[in-house]
């Protein structure tokens, strides 16, 4: 219950001149000083308490219990709403990336950025991130030279938390080539040409002539 405790409860108690003495969410320390307040627990929780690093990390602890999260891969699953639900909104609210808040907590895990329920803003636009993807994507689909991407569809791009990324190029024949910006991709090659590119001019004549050599 010392959780509600606020300046108007004391001032309504005739007990606000304690303030000038202690801090108001000492108070309760004061009554039960074998029990461990947790500071963003409060209704007002003191001010700044997140700039505190230990105190954050022992935030962040207690939210990975709460939430019955054992490993750092966990908090890919991390957002606003549950910083929100789970007295952390001040910590979320001054965090422009919420992705940078559990490498407090596990600084020596290589968190991915395209893995987290959302992506910080202008994820995507950097073209150093959408290398880094791309290089993990192709590890993982086990892609061992340029060609085999040509294999390469919405669906894989789907399924392997890159479809911002597909949806910024609206098909897949451009990405590879941000990996592999000297490499000759015929898009006539990839299991999937996109929507009308049959149709637009100069194209069918492209690959004529790549047939015709």
């Amino acid at each position: 219950d010392w959780y509600n405790i606020t300046e108007l409860i004391l001032t309504d108690n005739y007990s606000f001149t304690i303030l000038h003495r202690i801090c108001l969410h000492d108070i309760p320390n004061k009554l039960y000083p074998e029990y461990d307040f947790k500071i963003w627990k409060f209704k007002i929780p003191k001010m700044f308490w997140w700039k505190n690093n230990n105190k954050l990390i022992e935030y962040l602890m207690w939210l990975e219990n709460t939430l019955g999260w054992s490993k750092p891969e966990d908090w890919y699953k991390i957002s606003k709403e549950i910083f929100t639900n789970n007295c952390g909104k001040s910590v979320e609210s001054n965090f422009n990336n919420i992705s940078y808040i559990p490498t407090l907590l596990y600084p020596e895990y290589d968190f991915k950025g395209w893995m987290f329920n959302k992506t910080i803003a202008n994820f995507w636009n950097d073209t150093k991130n959408q290398i880094e993807y791309l290089k993990w994507l192709e590890i993982k689909l086990v892609y061992k030279n340029e060609e085999d991407w040509y294999n390469l569809n919405s669906r894989i791009m789907l399924d392997n938390h890159g479809g911002v990324l597909y949806r910024k190029f609206n098909n897949v024949h451009k990405i590879p080539q941000i990996l592999y910006p000297n490499f000759n991709f015929l898009e006539w090659k990839f299991k999937h040409v996109c929507n009308n590119w049959w149709i637009k001019d100069g194209n069918t004549l492209k690959y004529l002539n790549w047939l015709e050599e």
